[in-house]
């Protein structure tokens, strides 16, 4: 085990140390702060306008069921787990803003964004055969990689999480009609 944890540590070095161009900066700064829990509104919005556009009553409804189940899930394994987040030196020495991991105070795994955009893509793949919304996903995994707020393997068992919600929200919403 001890192995592996050492490998994903080595992995997501490379990726905090990466720097992009500036506008690719932009965009992935964006995406690493979307869902969090301060924009979360949002992305509620915008999931409604989803609904009332292709006119899918309880998409929304769905939407915010996994993203509560989420959250309770992954609080609960990041108190279990205990992982402590990276270091703000290598983000430092890379020279990139240490705005996004400055605000995590809590544990590392899983990751809490991949958790919501996970639940995000997954409602709309599940209920619209739309499966788009997981390269959001990917990029917000990315970005908070890059960020240095997670390891690589934090973001996918968040990201896995947040769709296994969506999958138990919709097969029970589908029970219930």
């Amino acid at each position: 085990m001890r192995g592996l944890i050492e490998l994903d540590e080595r992995l997501s070095a490379v990726v905090h140390r990466q720097r992009l161009p500036r506008l690719l900066e932009y965009a992935v700064q964006v995406l690493a702060s979307v869902f969090n829990p301060h924009n979360i509104l949002i992305v509620i919005l915008v999931v409604l306008l989803i609904e009332i556009k292709r006119h899918t009553p309880g998409l929304t409804f769905c939407y915010v069921a996994a993203m509560v189940l989420g959250l309770g899930f992954s609080t609960l394994l990041k108190r279990v787990i205990g992982r402590p987040r990276p270091t703000l030196k290598v983000i430092e020495e890379a020279g990139k803003s240490t705005e996004h991991r400055q605000r995590e105070k809590n544990h590392s795994m899983p990751s809490g964004d991949s958790v919501q955009a996970g639940a995000f893509a997954g409602i709309i793949w599940l209920l619209h055969g739309e499966p788009r919304g997981l390269l959001v996903t990917a990029g917000v995994m990315y970005a908070r990689i890059y960020y240095g707020c997670h390891y690589i393997s934090d973001t996918i068992v968040g990201a896995a999480l947040g769709v296994f919600t969506a999958y138990v929200v919709v097969t029970g919403k589908r029970l219930l009609e």
